[in-house]
Order: structure tokens, then sequence, then C-alpha cells
């Protein structure tokens, strides 16, 4: 595991810490969406061609976002704030690449909202290298793959569909800005930290899949 300095020229004290937990929390959750797994290497960096000799030859290659990610974190700051619209606990704010936390959280609690705005941070990240998309539906299917595996295809699939229609019947600005990969890295950390669905997504949403939850529940017993 790499280590990186913390960018303590912007940050002080409590704020640094959480800049420091976060990219631990990244090194320990996001080798995935920094693409730097070998399967997913294996599945989606692989290219064919012809050597020198006009032998066919198989190549793996590594994502460009291992170049980029580090730095590209550090670059970011976190603030701490007293409270955000909507209830919210964080927010990300990709054009300054600030984070703001608001305080008086509990450890559980923040864990989980730094996961979140963890994953709009790699969004951003996205965005901003136009010639990363095509990794990012990679991950799509990849993570889609990895749910089914663990939950079903079933309960993937209504779990879309409700998180899809939650949306639409409410208000915009409650929980929105969550794309697909939002929604499928989100349920992915909630199974690996064995939490609730819809913990790491937040917005009600782990009251809305609790439904579904109990069902798989009920299954595995």
């Amino acid at each position: 595991m790499k280590e990186f300095r913390s960018p303590v020229e912007t940050l002080i004290g409590e704020e640094d810490k959480l800049m420091e937990r976060m990219i631990k929390y990244d090194y320990k959750y996001f080798s995935d969406m920094r693409l730097d797994t070998m399967e997913i290497i294996r599945r989606f960096g692989r290219t064919e061609g012809l050597d020198d000799k006009g032998v066919r030859k198989t190549n793996l290659e590594k994502s460009p976002i291992m170049e980029h990610y580090p730095l590209y974190l550090l670059d970011w700051n976190i603030k701490l704030v007293s409270r955000l619209k909507d209830g919210a606990l964080g927010r990300c704010e990709k054009k300054n690449k600030i984070i703001k936390i608001v305080k008086g959280r509990n450890k559980s609690e923040l864990k989980l909202t730094l996961l979140h705005e963890l994953i709009h941070v790699y969004e951003s990240l996205y965005e901003e290298l136009l010639y990363t998309k095509i990794y990012e539906q990679w991950l799509c299917i990849y993570l889609y793959e990895r749910l089914i595996k663990r939950l079903g295809a079933k309960v993937i699939n209504e779990l879309l569909n409700i998180d899809l229609h939650f949306y639409i019947l409410n208000d915009s600005s409650f929980g929105s800005l969550h794309s697909l990969l939002f929604l499928f890295k989100s349920l992915d950390l909630d199974l690996k930290l064995r939490k609730p669905l819809g913990s790491v997504y937040s917005y009600g949403r782990e009251e809305l899949f609790k439904g579904i939850q109990d069902n798989v529940s009920k299954k595995r017993k």
C-alpha cells in the first residue's frame, strides 16, 4: 500500500485528520474504482495486436487512472461546517474540490459520510478525464455482476427500480446527482461493511431498501 502525505498546507487539526482517514478508506475500499485490481485489468484491460514478428500478442494494460488519482485526491480540501441544506451530512463540491462535512457526527456516521463523498470524488475524476468514461461503464458492469453474485439478479433489479421511482416521485434536490455507478458502489460498500442496504447512500435509502433487505435475510436463514 502506498503512503501519501496529507495536504497539511491547507488543512489543520481535525480537518487534516479527516483527510488522512479518507485516504485510508480510499486504499482499503476503492481499489476497484481505481481499476487497480487484476480481476478488472484481466477482463477490461486486455488488448490484442501483432508484435514486430507478426505474431498475435495479448497485453494487459493498467488503467491511467492510477497515474492521476493519488495526487488528484490531495487537490481536495475537507471543510467542517455546522449544517448543510436538506439535512445532508456531507457535500462534495466538485468545482471547488471541497468536501463539506457536518460537525458532531459519531464515528459510524462519519465513516459512512466519508465513503459516500469518496464515491462522488471518483465520479468527478471520471468527468475531468474524458478518456476514462469507458472505465466508468466497465465499473458499472463489474459492480452489477458482483452484486448479482451476492444478492441475486432479482434483488438488484428491485433495488434499481425502487431507487429510480423514488427519485422521480420526490423533489429532485433530495438525493439528486446520484448515478447508477454511485448506487452500485454504495451497495457494494454496504455489503463489505455489513451494514443495511442504503447505509452509504443515505437520503432515506436504508428505509426504502429495508423490505428487500428483510426478504434477502429470510432467504438466507
